[in-house]
Formats: structure tokens, sequence, C-alpha cells
């Protein structure tokens, strides 16, 4: 991977120049409820841009100790401890935390309601020609990480008040204010978080190759980064990643592929964990399926190899659910 642009910034200075622009109503009492525009981060933001560079890789041999695993539910933020680098998969939109102010409530927006100062990155960085807020550009991936991101608040999309149906996606404008009071947990200050925001492809029908290719070099390139941000930062720490179904929800991808290039690409970038997070049975199997797909691939097989093999299953598109 090539790194492309890197920014550090003084929280509370980038806070207090470029505050969250937030135009929904619900979106406006979520923040309340964590603190809101009173309240100011501290610390500093390391933001990276990358691109892939040579892709001519193979597969190394199994890493004593390499762990991957599923979890149940969504997302958790637990203190991973000193010996171990986490980094947690924001599913991005090509343009970087681009709807946290609006209607949408998906993953990639409910990761900026629980971290604001990424709206406030955003903000900054659309009149910063030297570091565009794009997770793609044309046809290329370039994936975002931030490092160091202070997290207000966890959310949980499923409130007792806000039953059946919760506050995911559409659903958000509809809550009542109690549920959203019930929704959010106030964390302190004392809560980081580094993220990876790279966006999947869309497309439809049987995946081509090009996109196939795409998928693989995005998830590569991102994780790779990591595990250098991680070697800079927390050198001899253990590089974990915490991801799940992306590239799935709005964008429509096949859930055993983005599983399967996700492993594949972890194994290529030499990562050591990664945690794998399931919202039900359904999404457990499909990470289960893609997990026998990865573990085909033995030491010595090349990036194409592993996209001639992905071509030859024939991955089929899902469609978008609408979030």
């Amino acid at each position: 991977m090539v790194l492309s642009s890197r920014l550090e910034l003084d929280a509370a200075r980038l806070w207090k120049e470029r505050p969250p622009r937030i135009h929904h109503a619900k979106k406006q009492a979520l923040f309340a409820l964590m603190g809101g525009a009173a309240r100011s981060p501290m610390g500093t933001l390391h933001a990276s841009r990358w691109s892939p560079g040579d892709l001519a890789m193979v597969l190394g041999a199994d890493r004593p100790g390499a762990r991957v695993a599923s979890v149940d539910g969504p997302y958790t933020y637990a203190d991973p401890g000193a010996e171990v680098d986490a980094w947690h998969v924001n599913f991005a939109d090509p343009e970087l935390f681009a709807f946290y102010g609006g209607p949408a409530f998906a993953q990639d927006e409910i990761q900026v309601a629980e971290h604001p100062i990424l709206a406030s990155l955003r903000e900054a960085l659309k009149d910063d020609p030297s570091f565009p807020p794009r997770t793609r550009e044309g046809e290329r991936p370039t994936p975002v990480l931030v490092r160091g991101v202070e997290r207000w608040g966890a959310i949980d999309t499923r409130p007792p008040l806000a039953e059946p149906y919760g506050i995911y996606g559409q659903r958000l404008g509809r809550a009542s204010d109690e549920a959203l009071a019930q929704a959010v947990t106030r964390l302190s200050d004392r809560h980081r978080t580094n993220l990876i925001a790279m966006a999947a492809p869309q497309g439809g029908g049987r995946y081509a190759v090009d996109e196939l290719r795409d998928v693989l070099a995005t998830a590569v390139t991102a994780f790779a980064a990591a595990r250098a941000e991680s070697a800079a930062f927390a050198p001899g720490a253990r590089v974990r990643i915490c991801t799940g179904h992306w590239g799935t929800g709005a964008f429509g991808g096949n859930r055993v592929l983005m599983a399967a290039a996700q492993l594949v690409a972890a194994r290529f970038a030499e990562i050591d964990e990664l945690l794998y997070y399931s919202l039900d049975a359904d999404a457990a199997r499909a990470f289960g399926k893609g997990k026998q797909v990865s573990d085909g691939f033995t030491a010595g097989t090349s990036f194409d190899a592993v996209v001639a093999t992905f071509d030859a299953m024939g991955f089929e598109w899902g469609r978008s659910d609408g979030n």
C-alpha cells in the first residue's frame, strides 16, 4: 500500500473551528444526549489516506498465534489492553462520513454519531486539497484511517421503547425522544477508537473480475495500512481488526464473498487477530462459508489466484437494504 496523505490534528481546536453540521432533528437529539457542542474532545487525531501498491503478493505460511473469531451481535469497543492495537472498520461511503448530519443512520452514520469529532474531520477535509475526504478516487480505493477518536456514547439500535423495529436506518426518523434517551449511554472521554474507513464497490448481477479484484485490493490496502500504523504508534502490539458484513447493506454485496475477501486480506496483511461481528444467524452462517473459502487458500497462493478462484465460484450481487 502507498501512503497518500497524513494529518495530525488537535481535537479541541478542530472541534472549535469545524463544528459538526447536524441537520436532522433526531440526530441533534442524539448529539445532545452525548454532551453536544458544549463538550470538547481532547488529544490528537492521526488521519491517513492510502492507495493500493504492488499487488503481486502471495500468502505466507500460517502465523503462530493468529486468530479469527465470529462474534454475535454489533460491534463492541472494549479496551483491548496494552498488548493489542485494535481497529474498527467503518463501512464507508465513497464520500467520507458524508451523511452524518442527515436522515441516514446505517453503520457509517452510527459510528459518526458515537464519535462526533469525525464530523469535524469531514468538515475540515472538505477544504483540504491535499487530503480529499474520499475513500475512493475514480476506480481506485483510497481507504482512510483515523487513530485516537474519542467515543462519546454507545447507541443501542434496539432500545425497548422502539421495539419491534428499532432505530436503525430510516427508522431513526420515527423514534420518540424517550426511545432515543433510552438508546444512548454516555461515555467518558477516556474511550478511544481507531477506525478504518473503506468503501465497498457497488454493482449487480454476477461479479465481474474487476469488481472482485477491487474488493480484495480495498481490504488488503486498508488492513496493511492498519498494520503499518500500529507498528508506528504501538510497536510490538498485536494488531486486531474488528469488522463484519462490509458492503452488504446499502451496497448489496454478497455476504459470503465479503467475508472471504476480508479474511484473505487479513492473511495477506499479516493481521494477528480478526473479529467478525454478525447480527443474526444467517450472517453468522455466511461468515462460516466465507471462512471455508478463505481456509482453502494455502501458503504461496497469489493475489491474482485468489481473484481467479472467486471468479470461478460465480458470486452474485444481492440487493440494497435501503439503508
